[in-house]
């Protein structure tokens, strides 16, 4: 699994810019909920989402298509890509 995380740098106090990004990214394929192997699935904390399962294999690739999307946002904002076999969380949000 790959998730990414996306810094806006452009103030954004409203949150329109945040909804815009997610939106892209959505269309792109990326979510921002994350499932263990029992089926839950939780709600990723703000600025992080998961790339489509397709792209698990290829960071290349995932960070090639959240580039685009985002940057069709927000073209300063940065992004950090990393590859996940294990996970665990803390205080995160069941997703209904």
């Amino acid at each position: 699994m790959i998730l990414l995380r996306v810094e806006l740098r452009e103030d954004d106090p409203e949150g329109r810019l945040q909804q815009r990004l997610e939106a892209a990214l959505h269309e792109a394929g990326f979510a921002k909920t994350i499932q263990r192997p029992d089926g839950t699935r939780f709600k990723l904390p703000a600025g992080e989402y998961r790339a489509p399962e397709e792209m698990a294999p290829s960071l290349r690739a995932a960070r090639d298509l959240a580039t685009a999307a985002a940057r069709s946002v927000e073209p300063a904002c940065a992004l950090l890509l990393t590859q996940v076999e294990e996970w665990v969380g803390v205080g995160l949000k069941v997703k209904m």
